[in-house]
């Protein structure tokens, strides 16, 4: 599966080593997309939201993950988040019932 990651699983992030059996293929940016906060602070996963806005973009990767790498990131990633493709048959996790009106903008320091 092609997968978009946005946050601490990108290289050089905290969590990168979670990808250690997958491909990486670009760098990509993706439009009417944001980051924001969750409530629970900045020691867990930044959010992506929909917000329909061409202005709003996310920089993020795309890697070839095997199907197994897949399976353990949905048992690992926080609850709530849902694989969602976002464009191209290319996937992302997603919160897709959060309210962005009640959450800051990520600030790129914060999720590193």
């Amino acid at each position: 599966m092609k997968l978009f990651v946005y946050g601490t699983l990108k290289r050089g992030c905290k969590r990168n080593h979670l990808l250690a059996m997958a491909t990486y293929l670009t760098d990509q940016y993706i439009s009417e997309y944001k980051l924001i906060a969750p409530l629970w602070g900045k020691d867990s996963y930044p959010i992506m939201v929909h917000t329909g806005d061409m202005l709003d973009i996310v920089m993020g990767e795309v890697w070839d993950v095997p199907d197994t790498v897949v399976a353990f990131l949905e048992e690992y990633i926080e609850t709530g988040y849902t694989l969602v493709n976002i464009y191209d048959d290319v996937y992302a996790f997603m919160m897709p019932e959060v309210n962005k009106t009640q959450h800051d903008i990520y600030k790129w320091e914060d999720i590193q």
